[in-house]
Protein backbone atom coordinates (compact mmCIF):
# COMPACT_ATOMS: atom_id res chain seq x y z
CA UNK A 1 0.00 0.00 0.00
CA UNK A 2 0.96 3.67 -0.52
CA UNK A 3 3.58 2.58 -3.06
CA UNK A 4 5.96 0.86 -0.64
CA UNK A 5 8.28 -1.62 -2.34
CA UNK A 6 7.84 -5.35 -1.84
CA UNK A 7 10.84 -5.46 0.49
CA UNK A 8 9.05 -3.52 3.21
CA UNK A 9 5.78 -5.39 2.78
CA UNK A 10 7.56 -8.76 2.91
CA UNK A 11 9.46 -7.85 6.07
CA UNK A 12 6.17 -7.01 7.78
CA UNK A 13 4.63 -10.25 6.52
CA UNK A 14 7.58 -12.28 7.84
CA UNK A 15 7.30 -10.68 11.28
CA UNK A 16 3.57 -11.34 11.50
CA UNK A 17 4.01 -14.91 10.29
CA UNK A 18 6.66 -15.65 12.95
CA UNK A 19 4.49 -14.06 15.63
CA UNK A 20 1.85 -16.72 14.93
CA UNK A 21 4.26 -19.63 15.38
CA UNK A 22 4.57 -21.33 18.77
CA UNK A 23 7.81 -23.14 17.93
CA UNK A 24 10.95 -22.55 15.89
CA UNK A 25 10.52 -22.99 12.14
CA UNK A 26 13.15 -23.53 9.41
CA UNK A 27 13.75 -20.65 7.01
CA UNK A 28 12.56 -22.88 4.16
CA UNK A 29 9.16 -23.19 5.85
CA UNK A 30 8.98 -19.39 6.10
CA UNK A 31 9.88 -19.12 2.41
CA UNK A 32 7.09 -21.52 1.46
CA UNK A 33 4.58 -19.70 3.68
CA UNK A 34 5.45 -16.24 2.33
CA UNK A 35 5.88 -17.29 -1.32
CA UNK A 36 7.13 -15.22 -4.26
CA UNK A 37 10.64 -14.85 -2.79
CA UNK A 38 13.76 -17.01 -2.54
CA UNK A 39 15.21 -18.59 0.62
CA UNK A 40 18.29 -16.41 0.22
CA UNK A 41 16.14 -13.27 0.29
CA UNK A 42 14.24 -14.52 3.34
CA UNK A 43 17.50 -15.14 5.20
CA UNK A 44 18.73 -11.67 4.26
CA UNK A 45 15.52 -10.04 5.50
CA UNK A 46 15.63 -12.08 8.73
CA UNK A 47 19.13 -10.80 9.53
CA UNK A 48 18.02 -7.20 8.84
CA UNK A 49 14.92 -7.64 11.01
CA UNK A 50 17.04 -9.11 13.80
CA UNK A 51 19.36 -6.09 13.64
CA UNK A 52 16.42 -3.67 13.84
CA UNK A 53 14.90 -5.52 16.80
CA UNK A 54 18.17 -5.50 18.75
CA UNK A 55 18.53 -1.76 18.16
CA UNK A 56 14.95 -0.98 19.19
CA UNK A 57 13.86 -3.39 21.95
CA UNK A 58 15.18 -4.87 25.16
CA UNK A 59 15.85 -8.61 24.58
CA UNK A 60 13.37 -9.61 27.28
CA UNK A 61 10.62 -7.79 25.37
CA UNK A 62 11.33 -8.81 21.80
CA UNK A 63 14.05 -10.84 20.15
CA UNK A 64 14.55 -12.90 17.03
CA UNK A 65 16.52 -16.11 17.43
CA UNK A 66 18.16 -17.53 14.30
CA UNK A 67 19.63 -20.99 14.73
CA UNK A 68 20.78 -23.23 11.88
CA UNK A 69 19.72 -26.36 13.72
CA UNK A 70 16.52 -25.42 15.53
CA UNK A 71 15.29 -22.76 13.10
CA UNK A 72 13.81 -19.28 13.51
CA UNK A 73 11.77 -18.11 16.49
CA UNK A 74 10.35 -14.71 17.39
CA UNK A 75 9.93 -14.23 21.14
CA UNK A 76 7.70 -11.38 22.32
CA UNK A 77 6.56 -10.37 25.80
CA UNK A 78 4.97 -7.12 26.93
CA UNK A 79 5.68 -5.46 23.58
CA UNK A 80 4.11 -4.92 20.16
CA UNK A 81 5.55 -4.26 16.72
CA UNK A 82 4.67 -0.57 16.37
CA UNK A 83 8.22 0.71 16.88
CA UNK A 84 9.68 -2.03 14.71
CA UNK A 85 7.34 -1.31 11.80
CA UNK A 86 7.97 2.42 12.16
CA UNK A 87 11.72 1.85 12.05
CA UNK A 88 11.46 -0.34 8.96
CA UNK A 89 9.06 1.83 6.94
CA UNK A 90 10.73 5.15 7.84
CA UNK A 91 13.84 4.01 5.96
CA UNK A 92 11.97 3.85 2.65
CA UNK A 93 11.94 6.40 -0.16
CA UNK A 94 8.15 6.27 -0.06
CA UNK A 95 8.15 7.55 3.51
CA UNK A 96 10.59 10.34 2.65
CA UNK A 97 8.44 11.45 -0.30
CA UNK A 98 5.23 11.50 1.72
CA UNK A 99 6.81 13.43 4.57
CA UNK A 100 8.00 16.21 2.25
CA UNK A 101 4.62 16.36 0.53
CA UNK A 102 2.78 16.52 3.85
CA UNK A 103 5.00 19.35 5.00
CA UNK A 104 5.18 21.40 1.79
CA UNK A 105 3.04 19.76 -0.95
CA UNK A 106 6.08 19.87 -3.28
CA UNK A 107 9.86 19.52 -3.11
CA UNK A 108 12.93 19.94 -5.33
CA UNK A 109 13.62 16.77 -7.34
CA UNK A 110 17.36 17.30 -7.79
CA UNK A 111 17.88 18.05 -4.11
CA UNK A 112 15.92 14.93 -3.11
CA UNK A 113 17.99 12.72 -5.41
CA UNK A 114 21.22 14.13 -4.00
CA UNK A 115 20.06 13.60 -0.41
CA UNK A 116 19.02 9.98 -0.95
CA UNK A 117 21.73 9.11 -3.50
CA UNK A 118 19.37 8.04 -6.25
CA UNK A 119 18.96 8.98 -9.90
CA UNK A 120 16.06 10.99 -11.29
CA UNK A 121 14.87 7.85 -13.09
CA UNK A 122 14.72 6.02 -9.75
CA UNK A 123 12.67 8.87 -8.30
CA UNK A 124 10.31 8.68 -11.29
CA UNK A 125 9.86 4.94 -10.75
CA UNK A 126 9.05 5.43 -7.08
CA UNK A 127 6.54 8.18 -7.89
CA UNK A 128 4.98 5.83 -10.44
CA UNK A 129 4.51 3.22 -7.68
CA UNK A 130 2.85 5.81 -5.45
CA UNK A 131 0.61 7.00 -8.29
CA UNK A 132 -0.54 3.43 -8.87
CA UNK A 133 -1.55 3.20 -5.20
CA UNK A 134 -3.40 6.55 -5.04
CA UNK A 135 -5.07 6.37 -8.46
CA UNK A 136 -8.50 5.29 -7.06
CA UNK A 137 -8.65 8.60 -5.16
CA UNK A 138 -8.07 10.88 -8.18
CA UNK A 139 -4.79 11.96 -6.63
CA UNK A 140 -1.52 11.99 -8.55
CA UNK A 141 2.09 13.13 -8.25
CA UNK A 142 4.14 14.77 -11.00
CA UNK A 143 7.91 14.81 -11.37
CA UNK A 144 9.70 17.71 -13.03
CA UNK A 145 11.92 20.27 -11.44
CA UNK A 146 9.73 19.61 -8.44
CA UNK A 147 7.66 16.68 -7.20
CA UNK A 148 4.12 17.94 -6.57
CA UNK A 149 0.86 16.32 -5.45
CA UNK A 150 -2.53 17.15 -7.00
CA UNK A 151 -6.11 16.21 -6.15
CA UNK A 152 -9.19 17.35 -4.24
CA UNK A 153 -8.02 18.80 -0.95
CA UNK A 154 -10.44 16.69 1.09
CA UNK A 155 -8.95 13.54 -0.46
CA UNK A 156 -5.34 14.70 -0.11
CA UNK A 157 -5.77 15.40 3.60
CA UNK A 158 -7.35 11.97 4.08
CA UNK A 159 -4.48 10.36 2.16
CA UNK A 160 -1.91 12.03 4.41
CA UNK A 161 -3.85 11.08 7.55
CA UNK A 162 -4.18 7.46 6.38
CA UNK A 163 -0.47 7.26 5.63
CA UNK A 164 0.75 8.62 8.97
CA UNK A 165 -1.89 6.69 10.91
CA UNK A 166 -0.78 3.46 9.23
CA UNK A 167 2.88 4.04 10.17
CA UNK A 168 2.60 5.87 13.50
CA UNK A 169 -1.02 5.53 14.75
CA UNK A 170 -0.72 9.07 16.09
CA UNK A 171 1.32 12.27 16.35
CA UNK A 172 3.58 11.34 19.27
CA UNK A 173 6.12 9.22 17.40
CA UNK A 174 6.40 11.34 14.25
CA UNK A 175 9.24 13.77 13.57
CA UNK A 176 7.02 16.10 11.59
CA UNK A 177 6.05 18.59 14.23
CA UNK A 178 6.19 19.49 17.89
CA UNK A 179 3.92 16.68 18.98
CA UNK A 180 3.47 18.17 22.46
CA UNK A 181 1.74 21.21 20.92
CA UNK A 182 -0.78 19.09 19.04
CA UNK A 183 -1.35 16.76 21.97
CA UNK A 184 -2.25 19.81 24.09
CA UNK A 185 -4.67 20.98 21.40
CA UNK A 186 -6.16 17.48 21.32
CA UNK A 187 -6.62 17.54 25.09
CA UNK A 188 -8.39 20.90 24.87
CA UNK A 189 -10.61 19.50 22.13
CA UNK A 190 -11.53 16.48 24.28
CA UNK A 191 -12.56 18.82 27.09
CA UNK A 192 -14.51 20.96 24.63
CA UNK A 193 -16.37 17.96 23.16
CA UNK A 194 -16.70 16.05 26.47
CA UNK A 195 -14.62 13.13 25.17
CA UNK A 196 -12.53 10.90 27.43
CA UNK A 197 -8.91 12.07 26.81
CA UNK A 198 -7.25 8.66 26.65
CA UNK A 199 -3.68 8.58 25.30
CA UNK A 200 -4.82 6.81 22.12
CA UNK A 201 -7.57 9.37 21.47
CA UNK A 202 -5.18 12.27 22.08
CA UNK A 203 -2.60 10.75 19.74
CA UNK A 204 -5.08 10.30 16.87
CA UNK A 205 -6.74 13.69 17.37
CA UNK A 206 -3.35 15.39 17.53
CA UNK A 207 -2.36 13.83 14.23
CA UNK A 208 -5.60 14.89 12.53
CA UNK A 209 -5.25 18.44 13.86
CA UNK A 210 -1.69 18.56 12.50
CA UNK A 211 -2.74 17.35 9.03
CA UNK A 212 -5.45 20.03 8.75
CA UNK A 213 -3.39 22.88 10.21
CA UNK A 214 -0.44 22.05 7.97
CA UNK A 215 -2.73 22.16 4.93
CA UNK A 216 -4.08 25.56 5.97
CA UNK A 217 -0.56 26.88 6.68
CA UNK A 218 0.50 25.96 3.13
CA UNK A 219 -2.62 27.66 1.68
CA UNK A 220 -4.34 24.46 0.54
CA UNK A 221 -8.03 24.97 1.23
CA UNK A 222 -10.99 22.63 1.10
CA UNK A 223 -13.17 22.68 -2.00
CA UNK A 224 -16.59 24.29 -1.66
CA UNK A 225 -18.55 21.10 -2.26
CA UNK A 226 -16.78 18.91 0.27
CA UNK A 227 -19.16 16.07 1.07
CA UNK A 228 -19.07 16.44 4.82
CA UNK A 229 -21.12 19.63 4.56
CA UNK A 230 -23.98 17.13 4.89
CA UNK A 231 -23.18 17.09 8.61
CA UNK A 232 -25.40 19.44 10.57
CA UNK A 233 -23.03 19.85 13.48
CA UNK A 234 -24.36 22.40 15.93
CA UNK A 235 -21.11 22.76 17.85
CA UNK A 236 -19.13 25.89 16.98
CA UNK A 237 -15.45 25.65 16.19
CA UNK A 238 -13.44 26.34 19.39
CA UNK A 239 -11.30 29.47 19.53
CA UNK A 240 -8.08 27.54 20.12
CA UNK A 241 -8.38 26.04 16.62
CA UNK A 242 -8.10 29.58 15.26
CA UNK A 243 -6.72 28.50 11.88
CA UNK A 244 -9.86 26.52 11.03
CA UNK A 245 -12.56 28.02 8.84
CA UNK A 246 -16.08 26.66 9.37
CA UNK A 247 -15.59 24.33 6.41
CA UNK A 248 -12.40 22.92 7.98
CA UNK A 249 -14.19 22.35 11.27
CA UNK A 250 -17.14 20.56 9.65
CA UNK A 251 -14.76 18.40 7.62
CA UNK A 252 -12.50 17.76 10.62
CA UNK A 253 -15.31 16.50 12.84
CA UNK A 254 -17.15 14.74 10.02
CA UNK A 255 -14.17 12.55 9.17
CA UNK A 256 -13.54 11.67 12.82
CA UNK A 257 -17.17 10.66 13.24
CA UNK A 258 -17.21 8.71 9.96
CA UNK A 259 -14.06 6.81 10.92
CA UNK A 260 -15.65 6.01 14.28
CA UNK A 261 -12.97 7.75 16.31
CA UNK A 262 -15.64 9.60 18.25
CA UNK A 263 -19.39 9.87 18.70
CA UNK A 264 -21.12 13.18 19.23
CA UNK A 265 -24.66 13.17 20.56
CA UNK A 266 -25.26 16.67 19.22
CA UNK A 267 -25.14 15.70 15.56
CA UNK A 268 -28.51 15.94 13.90
CA UNK A 269 -28.33 13.62 10.91
CA UNK A 270 -31.40 11.40 11.33
CA UNK A 271 -32.85 12.08 7.88
CA UNK A 272 -29.46 11.89 6.16
CA UNK A 273 -28.70 8.60 7.92
CA UNK A 274 -31.93 7.04 6.65
CA UNK A 275 -32.06 8.65 3.18
CA UNK A 276 -28.80 8.30 1.27
CA UNK A 277 -27.40 6.38 -1.69
CA UNK A 278 -26.57 3.39 0.56
CA UNK A 279 -30.09 3.20 2.00
CA UNK A 280 -31.10 0.20 -0.15
CA UNK A 281 -27.79 -1.46 0.62
CA UNK A 282 -28.50 -0.94 4.32
CA UNK A 283 -31.88 -2.66 4.00
CA UNK A 284 -30.26 -5.57 2.17
CA UNK A 285 -27.55 -5.80 4.86
CA UNK A 286 -30.13 -6.04 7.65
CA UNK A 287 -32.32 -8.54 5.78
CA UNK A 288 -29.39 -10.80 4.92
CA UNK A 289 -28.01 -10.66 8.44
CA UNK A 290 -31.33 -11.82 9.85
CA UNK A 291 -31.56 -14.50 7.17
CA UNK A 292 -28.08 -15.87 7.92
CA UNK A 293 -27.74 -15.23 11.65
CA UNK A 294 -30.40 -13.94 14.08
CA UNK A 295 -33.00 -11.21 14.30
CA UNK A 296 -31.58 -7.76 15.07
CA UNK A 297 -32.87 -5.43 17.75
CA UNK A 298 -33.95 -1.88 16.85
CA UNK A 299 -30.77 -0.51 18.45
CA UNK A 300 -28.64 -2.86 16.33
CA UNK A 301 -30.48 -1.85 13.15
CA UNK A 302 -29.86 1.81 13.99
CA UNK A 303 -26.16 1.07 14.43
CA UNK A 304 -26.04 -0.61 11.01
CA UNK A 305 -27.85 2.40 9.49
CA UNK A 306 -25.46 4.84 11.14
CA UNK A 307 -22.40 2.85 10.06
CA UNK A 308 -23.56 2.68 6.43
CA UNK A 309 -24.15 6.43 6.49
CA UNK A 310 -20.62 6.93 7.75
CA UNK A 311 -19.48 4.85 4.79
CA UNK A 312 -21.38 7.13 2.40
CA UNK A 313 -19.68 10.22 3.78
CA UNK A 314 -16.26 8.62 3.63
CA UNK A 315 -16.83 7.34 0.11
CA UNK A 316 -17.82 10.83 -1.06
CA UNK A 317 -14.52 12.12 0.32
CA UNK A 318 -12.07 9.26 -0.16
CA UNK A 319 -13.11 6.44 -2.52
CA UNK A 320 -13.68 3.33 -0.42
CA UNK A 321 -13.04 1.12 -3.46
CA UNK A 322 -9.31 1.68 -2.93
CA UNK A 323 -7.43 -0.24 -0.27
CA UNK A 324 -5.63 2.57 1.58
CA UNK A 325 -8.63 3.37 3.77
CA UNK A 326 -8.55 -0.16 5.19
CA UNK A 327 -5.74 0.95 7.54
CA UNK A 328 -8.51 2.29 9.79
CA UNK A 329 -10.35 -1.05 9.91
CA UNK A 330 -7.49 -3.48 9.39
CA UNK A 331 -8.33 -7.08 10.23
CA UNK A 332 -6.37 -10.28 10.25
CA UNK A 333 -9.02 -12.34 8.49
CA UNK A 334 -6.79 -15.42 8.47
CA UNK A 335 -6.54 -15.29 12.25
CA UNK A 336 -10.31 -14.78 12.51
CA UNK A 337 -10.79 -17.80 10.29
CA UNK A 338 -8.43 -19.86 12.43
CA UNK A 339 -10.19 -18.91 15.66
CA UNK A 340 -13.79 -18.95 14.38
CA UNK A 341 -13.96 -21.19 11.28
CA UNK A 342 -17.68 -21.92 11.52
CA UNK A 343 -18.56 -18.26 12.04
CA UNK A 344 -16.36 -17.16 9.14
CA UNK A 345 -18.05 -19.69 6.85
CA UNK A 346 -21.39 -18.11 7.76
CA UNK A 347 -19.99 -14.63 7.21
CA UNK A 348 -18.61 -15.63 3.78
CA UNK A 349 -22.09 -16.66 2.69
CA UNK A 350 -23.60 -13.47 4.11
CA UNK A 351 -21.04 -11.31 2.29
CA UNK A 352 -21.39 -13.19 -1.00
CA UNK A 353 -25.15 -12.66 -0.87
CA UNK A 354 -24.69 -8.98 -0.01
CA UNK A 355 -22.25 -8.44 -2.88
CA UNK A 356 -24.82 -9.74 -5.35
CA UNK A 357 -27.61 -7.37 -4.27
CA UNK A 358 -25.48 -4.34 -3.28
CA UNK A 359 -22.25 -4.33 -5.34
CA UNK A 360 -21.91 -0.57 -4.86
CA UNK A 361 -21.32 -1.10 -1.13
CA UNK A 362 -19.31 -4.32 -1.14
CA UNK A 363 -15.72 -3.07 -1.13
CA UNK A 364 -12.97 -4.22 1.24
CA UNK A 365 -13.39 -1.38 3.78
CA UNK A 366 -17.14 -1.95 4.18
CA UNK A 367 -16.48 -5.69 4.31
CA UNK A 368 -14.10 -5.20 7.25
CA UNK A 369 -16.57 -2.93 9.02
CA UNK A 370 -19.36 -5.41 8.36
CA UNK A 371 -17.30 -8.26 9.79
CA UNK A 372 -16.78 -6.24 12.97
CA UNK A 373 -20.50 -5.49 13.19
CA UNK A 374 -21.54 -9.09 12.54
CA UNK A 375 -19.03 -10.33 15.11
CA UNK A 376 -20.46 -7.82 17.59
CA UNK A 377 -24.06 -8.89 16.98
CA UNK A 378 -23.98 -12.69 16.72
CA UNK A 379 -24.61 -14.73 19.89
CA UNK A 380 -21.82 -16.94 21.20
CA UNK A 381 -23.45 -20.13 20.00
CA UNK A 382 -23.06 -18.96 16.38
CA UNK A 383 -19.34 -18.26 16.72
CA UNK A 384 -18.58 -21.96 16.77
CA UNK A 385 -20.15 -24.84 14.94
CA UNK A 386 -22.09 -27.33 17.02
CA UNK A 387 -20.53 -30.78 16.79
CA UNK A 388 -22.11 -33.89 18.32
CA UNK A 389 -19.60 -36.26 19.89
CA UNK A 390 -20.02 -39.80 21.14
CA UNK A 391 -17.52 -41.09 23.70
CA UNK A 392 -17.34 -44.90 23.76
CA UNK A 393 -15.45 -46.05 26.85
CA UNK A 394 -15.22 -48.72 29.55
CA UNK A 395 -13.96 -46.17 32.03
CA UNK A 396 -16.08 -45.22 35.04
CA UNK A 397 -18.85 -42.74 34.39
CA UNK A 398 -17.11 -40.20 36.62
CA UNK A 399 -13.90 -40.50 34.58
CA UNK A 400 -15.86 -40.21 31.33
CA UNK A 401 -17.48 -37.01 32.62
CA UNK A 402 -14.02 -35.64 33.39
CA UNK A 403 -12.83 -36.39 29.83
CA UNK A 404 -15.94 -34.81 28.29
CA UNK A 405 -15.65 -31.64 30.35
CA UNK A 406 -11.93 -31.34 29.67
CA UNK A 407 -12.47 -31.72 25.94
CA UNK A 408 -15.28 -29.16 25.98
CA UNK A 409 -13.13 -26.63 27.84
CA UNK A 410 -9.96 -27.22 25.84
CA UNK A 411 -11.73 -27.03 22.48
CA UNK A 412 -14.32 -24.36 23.21
CA UNK A 413 -12.54 -22.01 20.83
CA UNK A 414 -12.78 -24.57 18.04
CA UNK A 415 -16.32 -25.97 18.28
CA UNK A 416 -19.36 -26.23 20.54
CA UNK A 417 -19.18 -29.88 21.58
CA UNK A 418 -22.38 -31.71 22.50
CA UNK A 419 -21.99 -35.27 23.79
CA UNK A 420 -24.56 -37.82 22.65
CA UNK A 421 -25.13 -41.41 23.70
CA UNK A 422 -25.28 -43.15 20.31
CA UNK A 423 -22.56 -43.22 17.68
CA UNK A 424 -25.07 -43.28 14.80
CA UNK A 425 -26.16 -39.69 15.53
CA UNK A 426 -22.65 -38.40 16.27
CA UNK A 427 -20.50 -36.26 14.01
CA UNK A 428 -17.38 -37.52 15.76
CA UNK A 429 -16.67 -40.77 17.64
CA UNK A 430 -14.06 -40.95 20.42
CA UNK A 431 -12.87 -44.18 22.09
CA UNK A 432 -10.57 -45.09 24.96
CA UNK A 433 -10.07 -48.76 23.98
CA UNK A 434 -10.55 -51.15 21.09
CA UNK A 435 -14.15 -51.22 19.86
CA UNK A 436 -16.08 -52.27 16.74
CA UNK A 437 -16.53 -48.55 15.99
CA UNK A 438 -12.76 -47.92 16.16
CA UNK A 439 -12.35 -47.63 12.40
CA UNK A 440 -14.76 -44.68 12.35
CA UNK A 441 -13.40 -42.92 15.45
CA UNK A 442 -10.37 -41.64 17.29
CA UNK A 443 -8.75 -43.68 20.03
CA UNK A 444 -7.63 -41.58 23.00
CA UNK A 445 -5.49 -42.28 26.01
CA UNK A 446 -7.49 -42.53 29.23
CA UNK A 447 -5.19 -39.85 30.69
CA UNK A 448 -6.15 -37.48 27.85
CA UNK A 449 -2.76 -35.95 27.03
CA UNK A 450 -2.01 -32.77 25.05
CA UNK A 451 -1.37 -35.01 22.04
CA UNK A 452 -4.94 -36.32 22.35
CA UNK A 453 -6.30 -32.79 22.47
CA UNK A 454 -4.39 -31.86 19.30
CA UNK A 455 -5.64 -35.01 17.56
CA UNK A 456 -9.27 -34.19 18.34
CA UNK A 457 -8.71 -30.57 17.34
CA UNK A 458 -7.35 -31.67 13.96
CA UNK A 459 -10.37 -33.94 13.46
CA UNK A 460 -12.68 -31.04 14.26
CA UNK A 461 -10.81 -28.80 11.83
CA UNK A 462 -11.24 -31.37 9.07
CA UNK A 463 -14.91 -31.87 9.90
CA UNK A 464 -15.70 -28.16 10.01
CA UNK A 465 -13.68 -27.57 6.86
CA UNK A 466 -11.36 -24.80 8.11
Amino acid sequence: MFGFSNEYKLKKEIILYLDNQVESVPSQVITEAIGSVTSQTIRKYLLEIKEKIEATYAPENLRLEINRRSGIQLLRQNANFDLLFETIFKESLTYAIFVLLIENRSFDSEEFCATYHISLSNLRRKVKDINRAVKPYDIYLTVGRKVTIYGDESSVRMLFFSFLYDIHHGISTTDLADSATFLKLAEKLCQYLYIEPTPAVLDSLGLWIYINERAIDTAHFLELGVATNQFKIKIACPEFLNKFADRDWQYFLGILISLDFMELSETDNFQAEHENRFSKATTHWIDLFEENFVELTMAQKELVTKTMYQNVLLDDTFCLAGNLITVFESLNSEEMRRLYPAFMNLFDKFWDDFGKVAPEASNEFIKNRSLLLVFKFVPNELLFRQVSVCLLSNLTLLKQDQIKRHLKNQLKNRADLTFVGHSKVADLILLTEAHPEAEKGIILSSTLSEQDIRTVEQALREFIGA
